[in-house]
């Protein structure tokens, strides 16, 4: 039956087109979903997890949740993902509006193949590729989230919290689903070092079984949380009381990844250093690369006012921790 299932998903692949995406059309969310197709994932439990993702996309409180945004559409992809390097796009970008719309994506869920089988527990690896493919979504609005499921750690790879800490910088939302078959304690780890960002969040499954049940209130709760227009890129340097400010530099290292970002420690380290005027600024922009000027902006605003009344972390030009 798998494998009649196998090639019926592999004939639905190459008919349907390579996305069902309109540019410029407005959409309330950008939803990547990451599911874990590593070797502790066997073939059973690899489809409990898209029979429960199929099912949560047919459910009335999923078409509520949809339509309950401004824009009443999401734009969603799903893909697999275990090792460095292994990771595979199953169902490419699509918006989702309607009943109908959802009906027939949960269809294609139900038929998908699993196109990675087995590999490492690559966390890190896996929010990059999801960072990748926000950036290629061909959508300019929407909050960004990435909804990632596993049963394991990461043991393979990339740094879980750097690869976290740079899509946060990015203004990305990276959620968990920590199905708990094999580590009981997997929840705790994916809320110390997987999700960031704005009104990121853990769900647990106690196994495969369950995961049909908590996926939909998971899914439900990523398309109805309230973003911050603010955005998540540099809130801690935009405080405006010294109270605020004294938390500023550890929740700054937090969303930047500070450690990871040499550059951007730099300016930390000065402290600040760009705030000599329009020249620094240049040289900061140069310094940080293909980082867009309004955050280069506000990460020089936020200088000027922590040196205006420096916490004491930053006194004597460097972070103290």
């Amino acid at each position: 039956m798998r494998v009649l299932s196998l090639f019926i998903g592999l004939l639905a692949l190459a008919a349907a087109p390579a996305a069902a995406l309109v540019d410029g059309e407005p959409v309330d969310v950008q939803l990547v979903l990451a599911v874990d197709s590593s070797s502790s994932v066997d073939m059973d439990e690899y489809y409990l997890q898209l029979e429960g993702y199929a099912a949560a996309f047919r459910h009335p409180d999923l078409v509520r949740a949809v339509q309950s945004g401004p824009n009443k559409a999401i734009a969603v992809t799903l893909f697999e993902w275990s090792g460095p390097g292994q990771q595979v796009v199953n169902l490419p970008w699509r918006i989702l509006r309607d009943e109908e719309g959802l009906n027939a994506f949960a269809d294609e869920l139900a038929a998908a193949p699993r196109l990675v089988i087995g590999g490492e527990t690559a966390i890190g690896a896996a929010i990059d590729f999801a960072v990748n493919l926000l950036a290629g979504s061909g959508i300019a609005n929407g909050r960004r989230v990435i909804d990632i499921s596993g049963d394991g750690i990461s043991n393979q790879g990339r740094d879980v919290t750097a690869a976290k800490n740079d899509a946060v910088f990015l203004g990305i939302t990276v959620n968990g689903m920590a199905i708990l078959n094999e580590e009981p304690a997997l929840a705790a780890y994916y809320q110390a070092f997987v999700i960031g960002g704005t009104g990121a969040f853990v769900m647990s499954a106690r196994d495969y079984v369950d995961f049909k049940d908590v996926i939909v209130k998971k899914l439900v709760r990523e398309i109805t949380t309230i973003a911050d227009e603010r955005g998540p890129r540099v809130p801690a340097l935009l405080a405006r009381n010294w109270r605020e400010r004294r938390g500023a530099t550890q929740r700054l290292e937090a969303a930047i990844g500070l450690d990871d970002r040499p550059e951007l420690r730099a300016i930390v380290d000065t402290p600040f250093a760009a705030v000599a005027g329009e020249r620094e600024f240049e040289r900061t922009q140069e310094m940080l690369g293909d980082l867009d000027p309004p955050l280069v902006a506000g990460l020089i605003e936020g200088g000027k006012d922590l040196v205006a009344q420096p916490p004491r972390m930053f006194r004597h030009g460097s972070l103290h921790r």
